[in-house]
Protein backbone atom coordinates (compact mmCIF):
# COMPACT_ATOMS: atom_id res chain seq x y z
CA UNK A 1 0.00 0.00 0.00
CA UNK A 2 1.34 3.41 -0.98
CA UNK A 3 0.27 5.19 2.23
CA UNK A 4 2.01 2.70 4.58
CA UNK A 5 5.48 3.70 5.76
CA UNK A 6 8.24 2.25 7.94
CA UNK A 7 10.04 4.78 10.10
CA UNK A 8 13.11 4.58 12.28
CA UNK A 9 13.99 7.26 14.77
CA UNK A 10 13.99 8.50 18.36
CA UNK A 11 11.13 9.76 20.48
CA UNK A 12 11.55 13.52 20.87
CA UNK A 13 8.75 14.03 23.41
CA UNK A 14 7.23 11.92 26.15
CA UNK A 15 4.10 10.05 25.02
CA UNK A 16 0.90 11.83 26.09
CA UNK A 17 -1.97 9.46 26.85
CA UNK A 18 -5.55 10.71 26.89
CA UNK A 19 -9.05 9.36 26.38
CA UNK A 20 -11.43 10.43 23.63
CA UNK A 21 -15.08 11.29 24.41
CA UNK A 22 -15.99 7.89 22.98
CA UNK A 23 -13.86 6.18 25.65
CA UNK A 24 -11.03 5.14 23.31
CA UNK A 25 -7.49 5.77 24.63
CA UNK A 26 -5.13 7.64 22.30
CA UNK A 27 -1.44 8.58 22.59
CA UNK A 28 0.63 11.20 20.77
CA UNK A 29 4.37 11.84 20.63
CA UNK A 30 6.89 13.45 18.31
CA UNK A 31 9.37 11.30 16.40
CA UNK A 32 12.67 12.55 15.00
CA UNK A 33 14.05 10.53 12.12
CA UNK A 34 17.54 11.36 10.86
CA UNK A 35 19.02 9.30 8.05
CA UNK A 36 22.67 8.37 8.42
CA UNK A 37 25.16 6.51 6.29
CA UNK A 38 28.80 5.60 6.25
CA UNK A 39 31.03 7.70 3.97
CA UNK A 40 33.89 5.55 2.77
CA UNK A 41 35.74 8.58 1.39
CA UNK A 42 36.02 10.18 4.79
CA UNK A 43 35.79 6.87 6.68
CA UNK A 44 33.06 8.31 8.95
CA UNK A 45 29.34 8.37 9.49
CA UNK A 46 27.34 11.21 8.02
CA UNK A 47 23.86 12.43 8.90
CA UNK A 48 21.15 13.86 6.69
CA UNK A 49 18.33 16.27 7.40
CA UNK A 50 16.06 15.40 10.33
CA UNK A 51 12.39 14.78 9.58
CA UNK A 52 9.75 15.30 12.25
CA UNK A 53 6.59 13.26 12.59
CA UNK A 54 3.62 13.36 14.90
CA UNK A 55 2.78 9.77 15.80
CA UNK A 56 -0.69 8.72 16.95
CA UNK A 57 -1.83 5.35 18.27
CA UNK A 58 -5.11 4.09 19.67
CA UNK A 59 -6.60 1.56 22.06
CA UNK A 60 -4.30 -1.11 23.53
CA UNK A 61 -1.29 0.01 21.50
CA UNK A 62 -1.67 3.51 22.93
CA UNK A 63 -1.64 2.22 26.50
CA UNK A 64 1.44 0.06 25.89
CA UNK A 65 3.31 2.94 24.24
CA UNK A 66 2.63 5.23 27.19
CA UNK A 67 3.90 2.55 29.59
CA UNK A 68 7.01 1.64 27.57
CA UNK A 69 8.52 4.65 25.79
CA UNK A 70 10.34 7.68 27.17
CA UNK A 71 12.19 10.59 25.61
CA UNK A 72 15.09 9.31 23.50
CA UNK A 73 13.80 5.75 23.02
CA UNK A 74 14.96 4.27 19.68
CA UNK A 75 11.92 2.91 17.85
CA UNK A 76 10.83 1.25 14.65
CA UNK A 77 7.22 1.73 13.58
CA UNK A 78 4.83 1.12 10.73
CA UNK A 79 1.68 3.06 9.98
CA UNK A 80 -0.29 5.17 7.58
CA UNK A 81 0.94 8.65 6.82
CA UNK A 82 -1.13 11.76 6.21
CA UNK A 83 -0.21 15.42 5.75
CA UNK A 84 -1.86 18.27 7.61
CA UNK A 85 -1.75 21.75 6.05
CA UNK A 86 -1.84 24.81 8.26
CA UNK A 87 -1.07 28.54 8.05
CA UNK A 88 1.53 30.41 10.05
CA UNK A 89 1.09 33.79 11.69
CA UNK A 90 3.02 35.51 8.90
CA UNK A 91 0.65 34.04 6.34
CA UNK A 92 2.99 31.40 5.01
CA UNK A 93 1.83 27.83 4.59
CA UNK A 94 3.11 25.05 6.72
CA UNK A 95 2.67 21.29 6.68
CA UNK A 96 3.01 18.58 9.27
CA UNK A 97 3.19 14.88 8.68
CA UNK A 98 1.21 12.59 10.98
CA UNK A 99 1.46 8.82 11.23
CA UNK A 100 -1.27 6.54 12.55
CA UNK A 101 0.88 3.76 13.96
CA UNK A 102 -0.31 0.19 13.57
CA UNK A 103 2.73 -1.37 15.28
CA UNK A 104 5.79 -0.09 17.09
CA UNK A 105 8.80 -1.60 18.79
CA UNK A 106 12.21 -0.79 20.21
CA UNK A 107 15.25 -0.70 17.94
CA UNK A 108 17.60 -3.31 19.44
CA UNK A 109 20.55 -1.89 17.52
CA UNK A 110 21.17 0.40 20.49
CA UNK A 111 20.43 -1.92 23.40
CA UNK A 112 18.47 -4.82 24.83
CA UNK A 113 14.89 -5.09 26.02
CA UNK A 114 12.66 -7.47 27.99
CA UNK A 115 9.16 -8.23 26.78
CA UNK A 116 6.23 -8.48 29.19
CA UNK A 117 2.83 -9.60 27.93
CA UNK A 118 -0.22 -7.80 29.28
CA UNK A 119 -3.01 -10.06 30.56
CA UNK A 120 -6.63 -9.00 30.73
CA UNK A 121 -8.49 -10.47 33.72
CA UNK A 122 -12.07 -11.75 33.34
CA UNK A 123 -14.35 -11.36 36.38
CA UNK A 124 -16.84 -14.12 35.19
CA UNK A 125 -13.94 -16.62 34.76
CA UNK A 126 -12.62 -15.80 38.31
CA UNK A 127 -16.16 -16.45 39.93
CA UNK A 128 -16.36 -19.79 38.13
CA UNK A 129 -12.90 -20.92 39.25
CA UNK A 130 -13.55 -19.79 42.80
CA UNK A 131 -16.76 -21.75 42.83
CA UNK A 132 -14.95 -24.84 41.55
CA UNK A 133 -12.00 -24.61 43.94
CA UNK A 134 -13.89 -23.50 47.05
CA UNK A 135 -16.35 -26.23 48.09
CA UNK A 136 -17.50 -24.21 51.10
CA UNK A 137 -19.45 -21.93 48.80
CA UNK A 138 -21.66 -24.85 47.78
CA UNK A 139 -23.15 -25.00 51.32
CA UNK A 140 -24.22 -21.36 51.23
CA UNK A 141 -27.70 -20.52 50.02
CA UNK A 142 -28.43 -17.78 47.52
CA UNK A 143 -29.30 -15.23 50.21
CA UNK A 144 -25.76 -15.41 51.60
CA UNK A 145 -26.60 -17.46 54.73
CA UNK A 146 -25.35 -20.93 55.44
CA UNK A 147 -27.89 -23.69 54.87
CA UNK A 148 -29.14 -25.24 58.17
CA UNK A 149 -27.90 -28.78 58.87
CA UNK A 150 -30.35 -31.62 58.30
CA UNK A 151 -31.42 -33.38 61.53
CA UNK A 152 -30.53 -37.03 61.96
CA UNK A 153 -33.07 -39.83 62.27
CA UNK A 154 -32.67 -39.79 66.06
CA UNK A 155 -33.45 -36.07 66.23
CA UNK A 156 -36.45 -36.36 63.92
CA UNK A 157 -38.03 -39.31 65.79
CA UNK A 158 -36.86 -39.24 69.43
CA UNK A 159 -39.65 -41.57 70.64
CA UNK A 160 -38.73 -44.33 68.21
CA UNK A 161 -35.39 -44.97 69.85
CA UNK A 162 -36.98 -44.91 73.33
CA UNK A 163 -39.67 -47.45 72.45
CA UNK A 164 -37.33 -49.87 70.66
CA UNK A 165 -34.66 -49.71 73.34
CA UNK A 166 -36.22 -52.02 75.96
CA UNK A 167 -38.39 -55.19 75.95
CA UNK A 168 -42.14 -55.09 75.62
CA UNK A 169 -43.98 -54.04 78.77
CA UNK A 170 -41.02 -52.44 80.52
CA UNK A 171 -40.65 -48.86 81.64
CA UNK A 172 -38.82 -47.99 78.44
CA UNK A 173 -42.03 -48.39 76.41
CA UNK A 174 -44.89 -47.09 78.59
CA UNK A 175 -46.99 -46.07 75.60
CA UNK A 176 -47.26 -49.65 74.31
CA UNK A 177 -48.40 -50.94 77.70
CA UNK A 178 -51.50 -48.71 77.78
CA UNK A 179 -52.14 -48.20 74.09
CA UNK A 180 -55.17 -50.59 73.95
CA UNK A 181 -58.14 -50.76 76.39
CA UNK A 182 -58.28 -53.79 78.67
CA UNK A 183 -61.14 -56.18 79.29
CA UNK A 184 -62.27 -56.26 82.91
CA UNK A 185 -64.26 -59.16 84.25
CA UNK A 186 -66.76 -58.87 87.13
CA UNK A 187 -68.11 -62.03 88.82
CA UNK A 188 -71.81 -62.51 89.57
CA UNK A 189 -73.37 -64.77 92.17
CA UNK A 190 -74.78 -67.16 89.59
CA UNK A 191 -71.27 -68.03 88.33
CA UNK A 192 -71.89 -66.28 85.03
CA UNK A 193 -69.11 -64.09 83.82
CA UNK A 194 -69.99 -60.70 82.46
CA UNK A 195 -67.36 -59.04 80.41
CA UNK A 196 -67.31 -55.27 80.35
CA UNK A 197 -64.99 -53.30 78.17
CA UNK A 198 -63.60 -50.38 80.06
CA UNK A 199 -62.93 -47.12 78.37
CA UNK A 200 -60.18 -46.40 80.85
CA UNK A 201 -56.94 -48.39 80.68
CA UNK A 202 -55.88 -50.48 83.69
CA UNK A 203 -52.56 -51.88 84.62
CA UNK A 204 -51.53 -55.53 84.55
CA UNK A 205 -51.50 -55.82 88.36
CA UNK A 206 -55.24 -55.04 88.71
CA UNK A 207 -56.06 -57.44 85.88
CA UNK A 208 -54.24 -60.32 87.53
CA UNK A 209 -55.92 -59.56 90.89
CA UNK A 210 -59.42 -59.71 89.38
CA UNK A 211 -58.56 -62.95 87.57
CA UNK A 212 -57.59 -64.56 90.88
CA UNK A 213 -60.90 -63.49 92.47
CA UNK A 214 -62.90 -65.02 89.61
CA UNK A 215 -61.02 -68.30 89.92
CA UNK A 216 -61.83 -68.55 93.65
CA UNK A 217 -65.55 -67.86 93.18
CA UNK A 218 -66.11 -70.13 90.18
CA UNK A 219 -67.35 -73.72 90.92
CA UNK A 220 -65.16 -76.67 90.11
Amino acid sequence: MADTVILRGFTATAPQLRTLPTGIPVVNFRLASTPCWFDSATNSWREGQTSWYTVCAYRKLAQNIAASLTVGSPVLLTGRVRTQQWQREDGSQGASVEVDASSIGLDLTFGTSTFSRTVEHSGTQSRTQNDATNPIQKDVSQDGHAAPPQPSSTQQYPNRTLQEAGPRGTASSPQREFSQPKNTVSASTDTHQTVHQSSEPTNSFEHEKQSDQISEMAPF
